[in-house]
């Protein structure tokens, strides 16, 4: 990550309360929070993309104790 990638999603970056990876929640066209590894986030990005975002439940050790059902 570089510097002015970490100024800019400074705000918004989260750490992960399984793994310490930093994360972002984005929105996803339902609505609903996503986390996403905060790397695969440019500035500026709000709405989850699957192409573009990686999303954290795939890269997460420890993702399904934090799913959904």
């Amino acid at each position: 990550m570089s510097a002015s990638w970490a100024e800019a999603n400074a705000y918004r970056t989260h750490r992960c309360k399984a793994c310490q990876q930093p994360v972002i929640f984005l929105k996803t066209k339902a609505g609903k929070n996503m986390p996403v590894d905060a790397a695969s986030v440019p500035p500026g990005d709000s709405e989850f993309d699957h192409t573009r975002h990686k999303s954290h439940f795939t890269t997460c050790p420890a993702a399904a104790r934090f799913r959904r059902k």
